[in-house]
């Protein structure tokens, strides 16, 4: 009642109540998911628009969206229904409102959404980063499930050319991974320099999840990036002897080159990686290869 005496007797309450963010009364009542005082802000009388961005790009509705408070579902409901174009509204870094409640878990909000306001479940922010992307990356396997049954696809890819499951396998999150090689009919997925997400196990030397492609994915042996790299160059690089290991006894070629003439002995030798040396000259490694620049190992 307080507040709607305050807010009636204001002939000018729209310029007197913004901050110096730019937010109202509705963005701070949205943030709290105070849904009373929301229902009395919207009164057409006082003239605070549904849509109101503050100074970072936010509405009202991102706000609430994000909202951590028991009630944010209810406010997302009401502000989403004022204004149905607000939820394709996108902040300075190109984010709807349905990025951010996946970046927050808001599962509930992710699920009103998606099924009553129908937002699109693939837009993509200034980095070309869709809701898949950040809920794969965290590992929120409910919000990947959901965002996937509304056709979201893992076929998209960031600035970076990376896809939400690159993004899974690099965090280790296994279930997520799974689900999204399902969506895609178990076909190998690749980034911009034709690494698979095989390649990024590897590289992030996620043993579980290399065994884990190894025995349910069949990665394809030969394969090899943009540079001439194998999944064992990778492995080589890093210095990981237990995958160099793992992948030598599954059949990684020791000899196999790449774009500049180098074994993956070549690389381990380059960096330091004296046990992964050792391994590769104890299984047969061609000790008197000459790369492009003319070097042995």
């Amino acid at each position: 009642m307080l507040l709607q005496s305050t807010i009636l007797d204001s002939e000018n309450f729209y310029q007197m109540v913004n901050d110096n963010v730019g937010r109202s009364p509705l963005h701070y009542a949205a943030c709290t998911a105070r849904l009373e005082c929301c229902e009395v802000l919207l009164d057409e009388k006082l003239g605070l628009p549904v849509d109101q961005k503050d100074r970072n790009g936010h509405t009202p509705l991102m706000c609430a969206a994000a909202s951590c408070y028991p009630d944010a579902p209810e406010v997302v409901r009401l502000l989403g229904s004022r204004k149905i174009n607000s939820i394709t509204a996108r902040d300075n870094d190109g984010r709807t409102a349905m990025h951010l409640a996946v970046i927050a878990q808001n599962t509930t909000v992710v699920d009103i959404l998606l099924n009553e306001l129908e937002c699109p479940s693939e837009t993509f922010d200034n980095d070309a980063r869709t809701p898949l992307h950040y809920a794969a990356k965290r590992g929120f396997d409910e919000v990947v499930k959901k965002l996937l049954a509304a056709k979201a696809r893992n076929a998209t890819r960031d600035c970076y050319g990376i896809s939400p499951a690159h993004y899974a396998v690099l965090n280790g999150h296994r279930s997520v991974v799974d689900q999204l090689m399902i969506s895609a009919g178990r076909m190998e997925q690749y980034d911009s320099d034709g690494r698979s997400c095989f390649m990024w196990s590897v590289i992030a030397d996620q043993e579980l999840l290399v065994q884990h492609f190894l025995e349910y994915y069949q990665p394809n042996r030969n394969h090899k990036d943009k540079y001439g790299y194998t999944a064992l160059h990778h492995a080589a690089h890093i210095g990981s002897l237990r995958l160099v290991k793992l992948l030598v006894k599954e059949g990684w070629n020791i000899h196999e080159v790449d774009d500049t003439g180098a074994t993956a002995l070549h690389l381990a030798a380059a960096k330091g990686f004296t046990n992964v040396t050792r391994l590769l000259v104890m299984v047969g490694a061609n000790c008197e290869h000459i790369d492009q620049q003319g070097r042995l190992y």
